[in-house]
């Protein structure tokens, strides 16, 4: 038992370093491209994206590394499922609904339900192979190009910014902080599921850290959801859900075949195909209230329940 009360603590601390590693490295990241020049739609659509999907890459590919694979398909679709029942569902019922752009309808939404579809039947066969890895970043990557030609015909010229010696030195403190924090959030959930006599990490990866690592998505959409930003609380969920599927999933499979466990197969997919599409089916009024938000509320308790064993 202090043990099991040890290792939980460290997978505490450890989530709480990674995320604020995160946050810290991509802010200085923004700053420093911007005063390089780089235009802000370019920031936005590559270092805001992969900001808050930056906790679930580093987990993953730490876990590739040192041997606990098992982790990487567990991370990204219970972080996908969080993202789309706790974060929507949380937003909609706060603020009495928000609204969805026809943008986010025509293009970002089909996309992330795509994604969600080809990461099921890669995930059919038991492993994510390298094969699949490449195409999941060659997809990430179309979607990149596709992204940043709308965003040019829309937003302004870049604004000058000045630059600081900080920025380099928080970035690297950031990116520091981002490797240890991924490092021993890999190591408890691997020592936490020996101790608790687990078959493998994947639920614990579907649960603690998917909805751990999806708190900076979380905080992001609360706080446009409040303030009406309806675009950026949607975008930021479905921009995160697209990166998790084809750059988190892809670029750790690219080192070695992904494996993807019972529980994965049996309850984290079957959930993500189910409220991708749900979320889609909602979005289609273009307007998520109340009730549909307190509907994703009540299937995140039911994903959290069944991998509990509850139901």
């Amino acid at each position: 038992m202090p043990d099991i009360l040890l290792w939980s603590l460290v997978l505490v601390a450890a989530l709480a370093v990674l995320l604020k590693g995160a946050d810290v490295f991509v802010d200085n990241a923004a700053l420093l491209a911007r005063a390089l020049g780089v235009p802000d739609f370019v920031v936005g659509v590559t270092l805001v994206a992969l900001g808050t999907s930056l906790p679930e890459l580093a987990a993953s590919l730490v876990s590739v590394f040192t041997g606990a694979g098992e982790f990487v398909a567990g991370t990204v679709i219970g972080s996908n499922v969080a993202n789309i029942t706790l974060i929507m569902g949380a937003a909609a019922l706060a603020f009495r609904g928000f609204s969805v752009s026809p943008k986010l309808m025509r293009m970002d939404l089909p996309i992330m339900l795509l994604a969600a579809f080809v990461i099921t039947l890669m995930a059919h066969s038991g492993a994510v192979s390298r094969g699949e890895g490449v195409i999941l970043l060659l997809m990430y990557g179309l979607y990149l190009v596709h992204t940043v030609r709308e965003q040019r015909r829309s937003q302004p010229e870049a604004r000058e910014g000045v630059f600081k010696a900080s920025m380099v030195v928080w970035i690297a403190a950031g990116a520091v902080a981002v490797y240890f924090g991924a490092d021993f959030t890999v190591k408890a959930v691997t020592r936490l599921t020996a101790l608790l006599g687990l078959a493998d990490a994947s639920v614990l990866a579907l649960t603690v850290v998917a909805v751990g690592s999806s708190l900076p998505e979380l905080v992001v959409s609360l706080a446009a959801a409040k303030k009406n930003y309806n675009d950026l609380s949607v975008g930021n969920v479905v921009g995160s859900n697209i990166c998790n599927s084809f750059l988190v999933m892809g670029a750790p499979a690219l080192v070695k075949p992904l494996p993807v466990s019972a529980s994965v197969w049996g309850v984290g997919v079957p959930f993500m195909l189910a409220v991708s599409l749900v979320f889609l089916v909602f979005a289609q009024r273009g307007v998520i209230g109340r009730t549909p938000g307190l509907f994703l509320l009540l299937i995140f308790a039911l994903f959290i329940g069944t991998l509990g064993g509850v139901f």
